[in-house]
């Protein structure tokens, strides 16, 4: 990687965020997508924050997960195989109904009573950065919607916002110490980090 590469986006990072933020206040929706975007494509591609509804969804769900009797692995309840399957006669009087549900373990393939199986709930952190956005709010026409559209895209828009900064800092994190790499030091430019960095109103 040349030696240019990190002082241009440290450079590039202050132009692009004051030009996301200032349009985002003055709701030049357009202006302040492109600059996020553009933000985000200066990352190298490993960095780069993914926009998709599906993967943030999963990313930043609640997990239930399954704790197995035999080999206690914990499994995600969602991504288990459920087998509803028919219980013995007796089992069948004793519970009160022909059917009951059962999962495979994947760590030593037990199959075990989904309703005798401890379960353990994985609540996520708040704040927390998933390197992954949701696809922005659609505006429609008509001033009912543009008053809603900018409280959506303001939600939006610092979550996209807070996820590429997270991976700038990330990227400056795992190459700033790399001298074989980058060489001297004093050859990376930081004089534009100086400048006030913009804040939410």
């Amino acid at each position: 990687m040349p030696q240019a590469r990190l002082p241009d986006i440290n450079t590039q990072y202050i132009k692009f965020t004051n030009e996301a933020v200032n349009s985002w206040k003055s709701k030049n929706y357009e202006s302040c997508l492109g600059s996020l975007f553009t933000l985000n494509g200066m990352l190298p591609e490993d960095y780069r924050v993914i926009i998709s509804n599906e993967e943030y969804k999963k990313k930043t769900s609640e997990q239930l997960m399954l704790v197995c009797p035999g080999c206690e692995k914990e499994s995600d309840r969602f991504k288990v195989t459920i087998k509803h399957l028919m219980l013995k006669y007796l089992d069948s009087i004793l519970v009160g109904k022909k059917y009951d549900d059962f999962w495979i373990c994947p760590g030593c393939n037990d199959l075990n009573k989904l309703s005798k199986t401890d379960m353990i709930q994985d609540r996520r952190k708040d704040p927390g950065f998933y390197q992954v956005s949701p696809v922005p709010p659609i505006k429609h026409d008509g001033l009912l919607d543009r008053r809603k559209y900018h409280a959506k895209f303001t939600l939006w828009f610092w979550t996209y916002m807070g996820e590429v900064i997270a991976q700038m800092a990330k990227f400056r994190d795992d190459n700033w110490t790399k001298e074989n790499i980058y060489g001297d030091q004093d050859l990376i430019d930081t004089s534009a980090e100086e400048n006030d960095t913009p804040k939410a109103s």
